[in-house]
C-alpha cells in the first residue's frame, strides 16, 4: 500500500490496521481498505485540530475514493516483510 496519507500526507508506516482490517492514519484515523487502497472513512480533523469536520471529511473521503493509495502484495521473507514487485 502506497506509504502517504491522502489528507495530508501522514507516513502511513505509522499508522494500524483496525478490527475491520483498515489501515488508519495515525494523525487524524483516514481509514483505507487494504484490499483496493480507497478510503473508507475520511479523517477526523485536520492541520493539528483532532475533532468533528464533516463537511471537510466528506471532501477528503470523496477525493481518496478517486485518487486511491496503490496496493501491492506483500510476502514475508523471514522476519521481514518485503512488497512484491509488479
Amino acid at each position: 500500500m502506497s506509504r502517504r496519507c491522502r489528507h495530508q500526507l501522514a507516513d502511513l508506516s505509522a499508522g494500524s490496521v483496525d478490527a475491520e482490517g483498515c489501515l488508519v492514519c495515525p494523525w487524524h484515523q483516514a481509514r483505507y481498505d487494504l484490499h483496493t487502497g480507497e478510503m473508507v472513512s475520511g479523517p477526523r480533523g485536520f492541520l493539528g485540530y483532532h475533532g468533528p469536520a464533516p463537511g471537510y471529511s466528506g471532501l477528503v473521503k470523496r477525493f481518496g475514493q478517486v485518487v486511491r493509495l496503490r496496493v501491492r502484495r506483500a510476502v514475508r521473507r523471514g522476519d521481514d516483510v518485503v512488497v512484491a514487485d509488479g
